[in-house]
């Protein structure tokens, strides 16, 4: 469970339980912890959910770390719409990051 679906995780709870469950620190981790693990991150500059700023900074944070950061910033689409609308790209992405990091 890793790449974006981690970011996808953390960034829900920040945003879903501030203050409540477990603050900002997941993000924070993110921002200033090296993951250890090379990271996809997929998503979108409409996304209102998660967006598109926050992820490029926790990629930013992550690659100044060291960590190997590849990134599939989709125009328009919405919180995991991105396979729906955009298959090929998508996989294509996927496959490649896969095939790298395996």
């Amino acid at each position: 469970m890793g790449w974006a679906i981690l970011l996808t995780i953390v960034r829900e709870v920040k945003a879903g339980f501030q203050g409540t469950l477990l603050p900002s620190h997941c993000f924070d981790y993110l921002t200033e912890k090296k993951i250890g693990f090379p990271l996809l991150l997929i998503y979108s500059k409409t996304d209102s959910c998660i967006p598109a700023n926050d992820v490029e900074e926790v990629a930013a944070a992550q690659e100044k770390l060291g960590t190997e950061v590849v990134r599939m910033c989709f125009e328009e689409s919405e919180h995991v719409c991105h396979l729906g609308m955009y298959k090929e790209r998508y996989v294509a992405a996927l496959t490649s990051f896969l095939e790298k990091v395996f």
